[in-house]
């Protein structure tokens, strides 16, 4: 940017419902960890992906698991077909479409929100789990690992499914709980609709 302009420059960031999304402060401990992708069902997003790192999990006896996906698109027949392959039906749940207002207790039961997609410029996925007080495991490409510096998400370290099964087996053995009141906070600071809007009308004011 610096090289197209030498005027200041200010990026304006999507903005989310944080009434609606918020975090449940306590939370009963299920049988099995949650793990949520909510994306559309594209092939750039890669959420093959999160089949593999599954599949990983499973082999090394890791069976209190579940991969609970949200979301349409044209690789749901060949999600479903790969998760067939890998042995995962019982494992995998594909939730379909999942309407705005029910989506925040559909993330407060989760535990760990998986972002797979290597070249996100936005998630507003992982702005809505965080705020829901979610663990977060995200791609070390793309720009959630920048505009998330202020949460204490877990970022691989490469972009395989080897990669994304460790950090997951890392934290479903870890002690590791987000401030969850904390996160919230940050979120509606950041990208809540009352703060991006003002943002906005300031710039406005301030070239008009």
């Amino acid at each position: 940017m610096s090289k197209l302009t030498d005027k200041p420059i200010e990026v304006i960031p999507n903005c989310i419902n944080t009434d609606l999304f918020s975090p449940v402060l306590s939370k009963e401990s299920g049988e099995k960890i949650i793990l949520l992708i909510s994306s559309y069902l594209f092939k750039h997003k890669q959420v093959d992906l999160a089949l593999q790192a599954m599949k990983i999990l499973k082999d090394k006896s890791i069976d209190n698991v579940e991969l609970r996906i949200v979301g349409i698109g044209p690789e749901m027949k060949n999600l479903r077909k790969l998760s067939a392959q890998l042995e995962l039906e019982e494992s995998v749940k594909f939730m379909g479409l999942v309407l705005n207002r029910n989506l925040p207790q559909v993330m407060r039961e989760a535990d760990i929100l998986l972002v797979t997609c290597p070249n996100e410029t936005f998630c507003v996925a992982l702005i809505e789990g965080l705020a829901c007080g979610l663990k977060a495991v995200i791609p070390i490409k793309g720009e959630p690992a920048v505009y998330t510096k202020d949460f204490e998400v877990t970022v691989v370290n490469e972009h395989t499914p080897d990669s994304y099964a460790h950090e997951i087996a890392q934290l479903i053995g870890s002690t590791f709980q987000p401030d969850k009141l904390n996160q919230y906070e940050i979120v509606k600071a950041t990208f809540s609709i009352e703060k991006v809007c003002q943002k906005l009308h300031n710039i406005y004011k301030s070239v008009l």
